[in-house]
């Protein structure tokens, strides 16, 4: 008997459907050793006759759904080292953000440094606003000083005016007096100039130093800047597609996988459908027996008058033959029955194996998604990291104007300075011109006597070079 084999049918289930008579359900032996055969009613007194051989087919062979089990198993420990492959590459991953994480804080460190450095040289600028601030309260004390020279003069006018036969000692002071001014005032311009010069010189390179240092570290921050948005992209990118990548794979493993549960759901089907129509087969082929022997005995009880000894060996012989046929139909039908209840627990088995093999895969995906959570977790802790880098360069950028700005005020408080400095020379030139110590004729040419000097008027007191103390002059 041929079967013809459709699109969607199974070469295993096909192996195992063969004839559905009952000659090709007798089978020797089920799994574990020949069935034992059931015992004789101890009613019957007569020997056992000759029995006729059961036509038994070749040996079952195991099922092969065992064969299926160890395929699904391998297939898993083969997904296991794939997610283990997964897993490692993860903490490649993790293991070179570390390092990008080792480099960003090598470059923060520099950038610290540079920081530190710009700190050194702020302090340094303020060493040298309070150098200029000394200079300053030296120069309130020399005004002081001035002050009192200033009131001695007064004395001294007030002493002239009382005392006229002192005249020419004080003309003779008073020429001195203009000598010791005029040395002095050379000198004085001489140290300011030289002073000038050494400032111009000393803000020109402190300006090309500042910008210098503000551009070296502008590109550093824009260069760290860009290159932490690089690699972050990235690492994003490949996250992200291999992520793609696992739920692709974990998609294909599982749909087979439930085409199997579907097909071994259909096969159990049919088998209940094979048991019942061999219990239907079986039960008529009982039937018939019984009837062709209910009509046999009809007929023997009829011809009992052509010879009763012949009629009773003849009885005797297809009675024991009938009963052999029987015994034959009843043992082949529980073993029938024994082969489709091992099929079905073994087809149970394969299902709850199967059902157990989803549940396991269900939890690889989750412990997946967990690990995909936790990788997608680091990557937002590190996004902060570079969001709070981000600040403190900023933060870095700021603090860099802000010694910007506050050299800015320092140079406009040293040009202040320097016209305080020129206004006050002049308020007291103009005060020694007042007070007759200079000759009219020496003030500047096309200024009238109370006029505010100009900034470069010569200032008339020398300072040393080691504490810019004033020297005192013949006045004090």
């Amino acid at each position: 008997m041929t079967k013809k084999v459709g699109p969607g049918s199974d070469p295993r289930r096909d192996a195992d459907d063969g004839d559905n008579t009952g000659e090709g359900l007798r089978v020797d032996r089920v799994f574990d050793g020949p069935a034992a055969r059931p015992s004789r009613p101890a009613a019957t007194s007569q020997p056992a006759p000759r029995r006729a051989k059961p036509v038994t087919s070749a040996p079952t062979l195991p099922p092969r759904p065992s064969g299926e089990a160890a395929d699904t198993e391998l297939a898993l420990r083969r997904q296991l080292s794939r997610l283990q492959r997964q897993l490692a590459d993860a903490q490649r991953e993790l293991a070179n953000k570390d390092d990008e994480l080792a480099t960003e804080a090598e470059n923060r460190l520099a950038i610290a440094t540079t920081h530190d450095t710009l700190a050194e040289e702020s302090r340094a600028k303020d060493q040298r606003i309070e150098e200029l601030i000394a200079y300053q309260t030296h120069t309130q004390g020399m005004e002081k000083r001035l002050q009192e020279i200033s009131d001695a003069a007064d004395e001294v006018s007030r002493a002239r005016d009382e005392e006229r036969e002192q005249k020419v000692i004080s003309l003779v002071r008073i020429r001195e007096l203009e000598s010791v001014l005029a040395d002095a005032q050379q000198r004085w311009t001489a140290e300011r100039e030289a002073l000038e010069t050494q400032h111009s010189n000393e803000m020109g390179q402190f300006e090309l130093d500042r910008r210098a240092a503000a551009e070296s570290a502008e590109a550093a921050l824009a260069a760290t800047t860009g290159r932490l948005q690089k690699a972050q992209e990235d690492q994003l990118a490949s996250l992200r597609e291999s992520h793609e990548k696992s739920m692709a794979l974990l998609r294909g493993e599982l749909e087979p996988k439930a085409l199997e549960a579907r097909t071994l759901a259909e096969e159990r089907s049919r088998l209940a459908d094979e048991l019942a129509a061999t219990k239907t087969e079986a039960e008529r082929a009982l039937a018939e027996c019984n009837e062709a022997h209910a009509r046999e005995l009809a007929q023997q009880v009829e011809a009992h008058t052509a010879g009763q000894a012949a009629a009773g060996r003849l009885h005797a012989t297809e009675v024991a033959r009938l009963t052999a046929e029987r015994d034959n139909l009843t043992a082949t039908l529980e073993q029938t029955k024994q082969s489709a209840t091992d099929r079905e627990k073994l087809v149970d088995q394969t299902v709850t194996a199967l059902r157990e093999t989803q549940k396991q895969l269900q939890r690889e995906i989750s412990d997946a998604k967990e690990a995909i959570a936790r990788l997608e977790t680091d990557n937002g802790i590190l996004d902060e990291r570079m969001r709070t880098s981000q600040r403190e360069a900023e933060a870095l950028n700021q603090e860099v104007r802000d010694l910007r700005t506050s050299l800015d005020n320092t140079e406009r408080e040293a040009r202040e300075n320097t016209l305080d400095r020129a206004r006050f020379i002049a308020y007291l030139e103009e005060g020694l011109a007042m007070l007759g110590a200079i000759p009219p004729h020496e003030t500047v040419a096309g200024q009238p006597s109370g006029s505010t000097p100009a900034p470069t008027e010569a200032f008339s007191v020398s300072f040393t070079s080691d504490g810019d103390k004033p020297a005192d002059s013949p006045a004090d």
